[in-house]
């Protein structure tokens, strides 16, 4: 007979019972003292869990840099295997790379719905870190609760969730007049009734210094290199939202309905093409909306059964002016010499408006049927409807006039596997084949910098990943943690954006296309304050084929406008009790490096400084101060600390030397 009980040391007895007699036994336990003392009890993150699902995922736990004055656009980029490229300061577009693919083959999502069909400015360059939980990069195959078409992997952005009552305040200053402001309000009332809002303020002049030329007009040349300030290329962007909503019931884990509104002002300063003579001095951009989501959540009570449902309905309005009788100069002057075309960018003057109204259902119901097996099947439906006018030209010849109805239905499967050799050992592969409709700005522009091509072709591709995971430790307390994958890919009818003209770009089906990489990241703590993070990406990316006789000296050369090989570093040392008890002080530095690349196709390289994107050392350094137990926090941050030259796609410059500064309260 075995006793025994919690807290308490078990005790073995023997005895001989036969059918005539009774065996009466009196037992005492005696306390463990061992138990009693410490209970520890070991448990996984969820980024980690996530992060260590067969298929490749990368996870950003933002709770890390709430009190950073880093952007999203920044650590994302500082992830092994991605790449974030701008066109310019805040605000200006972003195209993602993930382990060799880009652009739209990357999908975007927000909270697992499409992010590109929801509100303006709701996007990974412009939210604060401050609305952001995590963000879960896929580097391949696309979870099927979250994905859709996805070419070549995706990142989602999970919202920050709060469960107790909260107010968190920050407000950030930096260089080229750049304000960011984030609120976020949260509310636990009694029956389990939440409510709350969140807001955001975005504003910037990106008035920062860059080299042009000065252009004669006598001549008609352009002649000295000059450092001049962008002058035209001003941003700002608000979003708020108000929510209300029930937790923690039989029937439901979470319902929220959530309204929101936004509103979107972006001057444009350059075509795609960076032109050192002439900028654009007039066009703009502007998107505002309202939007209306119900997230619906519940899980069984034996936590098998996982049903989700999320409804999505926006009403958008953009706009597109580019028409103008003047030319500038990149003093911001205007040039005697009319502009007889009557616009900066486009083909023609043009007013667009154009009136979107989105639908967005996804739904995903999950069966666990053990802890290594479950099944899980999501459907997303989209239908899109568009109407517009184009104020400057006639009726009869005003193709936006025509409405436009998109609707989509995705599905799609995939495969991947892991085995664990230990809790802290792992390997990984998966497969997928992705197929990917062109899109309404892909096929029609975006009415501003970027051409139609109505003859594009779907996308193809064959995708697979290898990798593994080893944490361990040197000697008896530095722990280490080592993540290394390889990748390959081949594509056909890659959709890529090109230059096409001077200031204008448009997209175009690439010849097959093969990609072959290697990405790694290590993480170690020598100190018990002090962290190293190091990413290293390497992608051979070249065109295995010709679309037409003519371009076969395109073949086995590299893919223009696409770096090979890039590395982040950062270091981390914390000190504890610094002019007070619960005072934290974080000082940083980060390293970014990338490799030289050609913005042109190899075959019509000529060693010109135009043809090329040089090699770029970017060196920063930042500041945090936590007071009062993370109650009030100030942060600074020195970017690009050498003032190096710094370009991104087609050599459009990047800010030089810039600094901000956040404050933050959370009571």
């Amino acid at each position: 007979l075995e006793v025994s009980y919690l807290g308490y040391q078990s005790v073995s007895l023997t005895g001989n019972l036969s059918q005539k007699s009774a065996l009466n036994l009196e037992v005492v336990l005696q306390p463990s003292a061992a138990l009693l003392d410490e209970a520890v009890v070991v448990a996984k993150s969820t980024a980690r869990v996530i992060s260590e699902q067969p298929l490749a995922i990368s996870v950003l736990n933002f709770r890390d840099v709430q009190n950073s004055s880093i952007t999203a656009t920044e650590l994302q980029d500082r992830t092994n295997g991605v790449r974030v490229r701008q066109a310019g300061g805040l605000g200006s577009e972003i195209n993602i790379s993930i382990q060799g693919a880009q652009g739209n083959a990357v999908r975007r999502y927000y909270d697992g719905l499409p992010i590109r069909f929801l509100a303006a400015g709701l996007d990974i360059n412009n939210l604060p870190v401050n609305q952001i939980e995590r963000i879960d990069i896929y580097r391949g195959v696309t979870p099927i609760e979250v994905g859709t078409d996805a070419l070549g992997g995706g990142i989602n952005i999970v919202p920050k969730r709060f469960y107790k009552d909260q107010i968190d305040i920050s407000y950030q200053v930096g260089a080229f007049n750049t304000h960011r402001a984030s609120v976020n309000l949260f509310r636990a009332a009694k029956q389990n009734i939440i409510y709350g809002s969140n807001l955001f303020l975005n504003y910037a002049d990106n008035d920062y210094w860059i080299d042009a030329h000065d252009y004669n007009e006598s001549t008609r040349r352009a002649e000295n290199i000059i450092q001049v300030r962008r002058f035209h290329d001003q941003f700002q962007a608000y979003y708020a939202d108000a929510f209300v909503g029930i937790r923690d019931r039989r029937w439901t884990d979470e319902l929220k309905l959530t309204l929101s509104y936004n509103d979107l002002y972006d001057e444009v300063q350059t075509g795609v093409n960076f032109n050192p003579v002439r900028p654009v001095g007039d066009a703009s951009v502007t998107r505002s909306g309202f939007t209306a989501n119900l997230d619906y959540r519940w899980t069984s009570a034996d936590t098998r059964w996982k049903l989700s449902s999320k409804s999505n309905l926006g009403e958008y309005v953009e706009t597109v002016r580019d028409s103008t009788s003047r030319f500038y100069n990149w003093y911001g002057q205007v040039l005697s010499t009319p502009n007889n075309r009557g616009t900066d960018l486009l083909a023609a003057p043009a007013d667009i408006s154009l009136d979107r109204t989105v639908w967005l259902q996804r739904n995903t119901v999950s069966y666990q049927f053990n802890g290594a097996h479950a099944l899980t099947f999501s459907n997303l439906y989209l239908r899109q409807d568009r109407t517009g006018r184009n104020r400057l030209l006639p009726v009869d010849n005003d193709p936006f006039i025509f409405p436009a109805r998109l609707q989509q239905n995705y599905d799609g499967g995939n495969a991947a596997a892991k085995y664990a050799f230990t809790t802290n050992f792992f390997l990984r592969a998966s497969y997928e084949y992705a197929y990917r409709l062109p899109e309404e700005a892909e096929l029609f522009g975006n009415q501003a910098t970027i051409r139609s091509n109505i003859n594009l072709r779907p996308e193809q591709s064959n995708n697979w990943n290898l990798g593994g995971f080893r944490k361990f430790r040197l000697g008896n307390s530095w722990p280490v943690g080592v993540e290394l994958n390889g990748f390959y890919r081949y594509q056909r009818d890659r959709i890529v954006l090109l230059a096409s003209g001077i200031d204008l770009a448009q997209f175009f089906n690439e010849e097959e296309v093969e990609i072959i990489g290697l990405d790694a990241y290590c993480s170690t703590q020598p100190l018990a304050n002090l962290r190293f993070n190091a990413a290293f990406t390497y992608q051979d990316i070249r065109i295995r084929s010709a679309l037409v006789a003519a371009d076969e000296d395109l073949i086995g050369t590299r893919l223009p406008n696409v770096p090979s090989l890039f590395a982040r570093f950062d270091a981390q040392y914390r000190w504890d009790k610094v002019g007070g008890r619960d005072n934290v002080l974080v000082v940083a530095y980060f390293y970014d490096f990338t490799d030289e690349f050609s913005s042109v196709r190899e075959a019509e390289v000529v060693r010109n400084v135009a043809d090329f994107v040089p090699t770029q050392h970017v060196h920063s350094f930042e500041i945090t101060y936590t007071l009062f137990a993370g109650r009030l926090n100030l942060s600074a941050r020195l970017n690009n600390i050498f003032n190096d030259d710094l370009f991104d796609n087609f050599r459009i410059q990047r800010p030089g030397r810039h600094f901000n500064f956040k404050i933050r309260y959370a009571p």
